[in-house]
């Protein structure tokens, strides 16, 4: 009951908080205000495909008066977690609300160009979809990384969708994953 009321009031806590942009992309003049801390020069991922784009109708310039206040101080908290304090961050909540906390971390991705890897989780999900494929190609076999692997090496945010629904059998991996920040490959 505890943790139930916990998730409510990160999603229930609003303050007023403003956000600023630079409306160009360029390295030089790049920063990012959420509420009272300032980014110069964010991370600016490289695959363009990976970043996920405003929703129609939203610009750098009017995304305040767009979203609520609430999610503005969610998206400074985002803020502050990942590029301040350095650490990893994990939304939970209700899972009626999971639409919603999906959209705050696409909608943080996109205003500070960081780019995505994606998972979603489901009772079918095995340790091979969260680490490595063996695949055959025409010159033998390889080992193909998958989403999480590849947001570790290339410092991407990872999004697992789904958590609650992972089977026991994956439980350790995601553990390790989220606790230790590292997995065993097959590859070495």
């Amino acid at each position: 009951l505890r943790l139930l009321n916990l998730r409510r009031e990160l999603f229930t806590t609003c303050t007023t908080t403003t956000i600023r942009c630079s409306s160009s992309r360029t390295v030089s003049d790049n920063f990012v205000t959420i509420g009272d801390i300032t980014i110069d020069n964010p991370p600016i991922g490289t695959a363009p495909h990976l970043i996920p784009r405003l929703p129609l109708g939203l610009d750098f310039q009017n995304v305040q008066s767009s979203i609520p206040p609430c999610h503005l101080s969610h998206l400074r908290w985002m803020l502050q977690k990942d590029l301040v304090l350095k650490q990893d961050f994990l939304l939970l909540g209700l899972p009626n609300l999971a639409r919603e906390r999906r959209h705050l971390l696409l909608l943080y991705a996109s205003l500070l160009g960081r780019e995505i890897e994606y998972v979603s989780l489901s009772k079918d999900t095995s340790e091979a979809d969260l680490k490595q494929r063996k695949e055959v190609t025409n010159n033998g076999t390889v080992y193909i990384n998958q989403a999480p692997v590849r947001a570790a090496i290339k410092g991407r945010l990872l999004v697992l969708d789904g958590l609650e629904k992972a089977e026991r059998n994956v439980l350790p991996t995601l553990n390790n994953l989220l606790e230790n920040r590292e997995l065993p490959l097959d590859d070495g």
